[in-house]
């Protein structure tokens, strides 16, 4: 229950914050001691829990994910213990890769990466995945530009690789997107729709 006296507090510990540290550290203070599943606190433990390793070794589409979750990380937690992310919330993923594109923060050829945003828990801890060893976008980006060039995940000429441990073909990956200049209009998409299941 929030009283007052404890509304005044929290104001004050704000203030004190903003005054004493960067919007960085702040960031990164809130990133340490969030809830990002049951009983996991903090993004190391996280990053630890679902992809088995550190938060430096990330993939891009592992680190998407994880910020997805924030909101209600409870319940999105049934995704790990299924061992597979909705077909819904891969569209969600993708539309959030997107929007990243538009604002400049990844480039085209990185989202073309990402292909349908299937997202691949576990993994070694040298930052490997599941087969196949050449994917979609799951593996870290400098295992993609030791890629030899007939192996390309960009090639759409290219075979699909074998599948994936459940059984199921990785999806190709999409064409790459125009990269959105700064001053020039694009359409907004609408989010995605979410299946009950994940609904945060």
């Amino acid at each position: 229950e929030k009283t007052v006296s404890r509304k005044l507090q929290e104001a004050v510990v704000t203030w004190e914050m903003e005054h004493r540290l960067s919007k960085q550290e702040i960031l990164e203070l809130y990133f340490n001691i969030i809830e990002f599943g049951p009983l996991i606190y903090g993004i190391r433990a996280a990053t630890l829990q679902y992809f088995n390793r550190p938060p430096s070794d990330l993939t891009l589409l592992q680190a998407i994910w994880i910020g997805s979750i924030i909101p209600n990380p409870r319940a999105f937690f049934h995704q790990f213990t299924k061992g597979g992310v909705s077909e819904s919330w891969q569209k969600t993923l993708c539309w959030i890769a997107d929007v990243m594109v538009r604002r400049e923060k990844i480039t085209a050829e990185q989202r073309a990466r990402l292909g349908q945003c299937e997202v691949v828990f576990g993994g070694s801890p040298d930052g490997s995945e599941a087969p196949p060893d050449l994917g979609l976008g799951f593996e870290a980006e400098h295992a993609l530009e030791e890629a030899p060039p007939e192996l390309s995940p960009l090639d759409p000429s290219a075979p699909l690789p074998p599948p994936t441990a459940t059984g199921k073909p990785l999806l190709p990956a999409t064409p790459a997107l125009e990269a959105v200049k700064p001053g020039a209009s694009a359409t907004k998409q609408p989010a995605p729709s979410v299946d009950v299941e994940d609904q945060p």
